[in-house]
């Protein structure tokens, strides 16, 4: 067994028993990746419902989006009709994007930042979605 594996099995050991007083040490030995290792680990437990490792990623993304507009304020004053408009906003945003990283491929120009531009123009779509799911529940 590798010390990855070993630390790995420490791990399932200490979610196991939460009390474990060397829990935390346990994870910061594990390296970087602990926190998607526990993310998976507690979706995989019975009677947890487990979410797509793609859904976690994109959840991510949404998020740190999310997190760089934090300086503009919420979206539960906004209106349905609004959001909406941003939404259209964002979808031809991402249009752009696309026929962007078709020309820079058939250029052979493509690099990781406009991959990452297209990654982020797809995100703030769900954001809005979001958004509009978000205010709508709340008229319930």
């Amino acid at each position: 067994m590798s010390d990855r594996e070993q630390m790995i099995a420490e791990i399932k050991q200490a979610l196991e028993n939460e009390s474990d007083i060397h829990y935390s040490s346990k994870i910061r030995r594990l390296g970087p990746e602990w926190l998607q290792f526990l993310l998976t680990e507690r979706n995989e437990q019975p009677g947890s419902e487990h979410v797509r490792k793609e859904v976690q990623w994109f959840a991510q993304q949404m998020e740190e989006r999310l997190k760089a507009n934090d300086h503009k304020g919420g979206w539960d004053r906004e209106t349905i009709e609004w959001l909406k408009e941003r939404l259209f906003q964002n979808y031809r945003d991402l249009e752009t994007s696309i026929l962007n990283i078709r020309a820079w491929q058939e250029n052979g120009d493509l690099t990781d930042r406009e991959i990452n531009r297209l990654i982020g123009d797809c995100a703030d779509i769900a954001n809005r979605a979001m958004m509009i799911a978000d205010v709508s529940r709340k008229l319930i």
